[in-house]
């Protein structure tokens, strides 16, 4: 069940919004955590190992603990412990004051400090059930091209009902971004995002047929033959997706989003250049001219807005001017912060009097600022140690020669995306690419922890 649940997530959790809504994000967790359930139960009846093919000191502790020691820390949080302070900040000047009535829990909101909490659990427990699925590099690459095909899907989608007119997002009345591509999220921002992560996963399905790693003997004549015999095949169809992907992304008119996903896709395909063709002078001139021309002709195809937007001064964003109140909200509780879904509430207190009253935040348009907000600094800390402890095993193993060279670039382009996006904006909010990340990241844990020479039939076989 935990398989299916895996595929229907990446699938589905676009719809509708990208999930970004309550009832969404509850449907969700809910079954996550029962799927979760039936995997731990079916493995205890059957008395099997829970990662089959895995040794115990394969098992990703670091993350495992550090992602644990959070998701523990957001459920104590709202929790009514008596001790906190019951100190808010009331206005600009972050001056404090005793609040009749304050409650005694560390979360200013406690509802949504316990809905958080839970979201956090069923991305951990995600996190297990696609380690414990992803046990081969045939999986691992079913998974990335099943997000190829999905993320494409949604490109078509949005390119669609741009064309029509961009009136809506599925049945409901599109209310943001009116000029932009959004496919079924409102954001023009984070569908940019996920966008780029399909980009990049399209690439990586491309790669393994145009260079594969068993064919670096072949010669330059033979390399060329058989790669403009798969491009008059089945390549074409991967161009197609690739086509349309790219002009679902310039079409968001993302600044941040755009810029974070060309930078992702060029760390791409220059580590894989670099890889497999050992490249002179020659070689990278041309390389680097290919990816202006392919850059010259997507800025263009976004048409004047684009462009507008990135000659117009980022500072006068309205982002800018809330993070300051921000970041002096986090030095009034650096260390136990306010609780998950508090920002909201806070942000009336701590907001700019020179803020006009139509600006108004819920979000606080950065991951990292809104992490240390919410949590506290050290346990932001611990949750950026889980985070990079997943990315070391894709990379310490991307010099070796096998088949799943691509799928770890490709995890670690993509990682690269929502870090950098993450800065300036809140992708991880978004349940849509959350849970994307949260199997991107697994996968790539998974990836080394197995031997690329032995296949995926073999490794269930020892498993038992």
């Amino acid at each position: 069940m935990h398989k299916f649940l895996i595929y229907f997530l990446i699938a589905f959790s676009p719809l509708p919004f990208a999930s970004a809504r309550p009832a969404w994000q509850l449907l969700w967790t809910g079954l996550i955590l029962f799927a979760s359930i039936a995997f731990f139960a079916e493995r205890i009846w059957r008395k099997r190992w829970l990662f089959p093919g895995t040794h115990l000191r394969s098992i990703p502790k670091v993350p495992l603990v550090s992602f644990g020691v959070v998701t523990l820390w957001a459920f104590i949080q709202p929790l009514s412990l008596g001790i906190a302070s019951g100190q808010y900040p009331f206005d600009s000047t972050f001056a404090f004051a005793e609040v009749a009535g304050a409650p005694t829990s560390i979360a200013v909101n406690t509802e949504a400090g316990f809905f958080g909490a839970l979201q956090l659990l069923s991305h951990l427990v995600l996190f297990v059930l696609v380690f414990a699925y992803a046990r081969s590099p045939e999986t691992a690459n079913r998974l990335i091209r099943f997000i190829a095909i999905t993320t494409t899907c949604y490109a078509a989608y949005g390119f669609i009902t741009y064309i029509s007119g961009n009136e809506k997002i599925l049945w409901f009345d599109k209310w943001a971004s009116l000029d932009s591509l959004t496919s079924t999220f409102v954001n023009r921002n984070n569908y940019a995002t996920y966008a780029g992560i399909g980009i990049i996963c399209c690439l990586v399905w491309c790669s393994d047929i145009v260079m594969p790693e068993k064919t670096t003997a072949l010669n330059r004549r033979e390399r060329l033959g058989q790669t403009i015999n798969l491009i008059l095949g089945r390549g074409w169809v991967l161009g197609l997706m690739l086509l349309v992907s790219f002009s679902a992304l310039m079409l968001t008119n993302s600044r941040l989003g755009t810029a974070a996903s060309i930078l992702a896709i060029l760390l791409f395909l220059t580590t894989a250049f670099v890889r497999h063709c050992h490249p002179g002078f020659r070689k990278l001139a041309v390389f680097g001219t290919a990816l202006l021309a392919l850059l010259y002709v997507g800025y263009n195809l976004s048409g004047d807005m684009l462009q507008e937007r990135l000659l117009a001064d980022p500072l006068e964003d309205a982002r800018f001017e809330i993070y300051p109140g921000v970041i002096d909200a986090i030095g009034q509780r650096p260390l136990t912060g306010y609780g998950l879904g508090s920002f909201a509430d806070i942000f009336q207190m701590v907001r700019s009097p020179e803020l006009p009253d139509r600006v108004n935040f819920d979000q606080a348009h950065s991951d990292y600022l809104e992490m240390a907000f919410s949590l506290g600094i050290p346990a932001s800390l611990i949750a950026l140690i889980g985070f990079i402890s997943c990315l070391i095993a894709p990379l310490r193993t991307l010099t070796a020669s096998d088949r799943l060279f691509h799928t770890k670039l490709g995890i670690l382009a993509a990682s690269f995306l929502v870090a950098v996006h993450s800065t300036l904006d809140f992708p991880l909010r978004i349940p849509a690419i959350s849970y994307v990340l949260t199997c991107l990241l697994a996968l790539g844990v998974s990836s080394g922890t197995f031997a690329p020479s032995i296949s995926g039939k073999h490794q269930r076989t020892s498993g038992r």
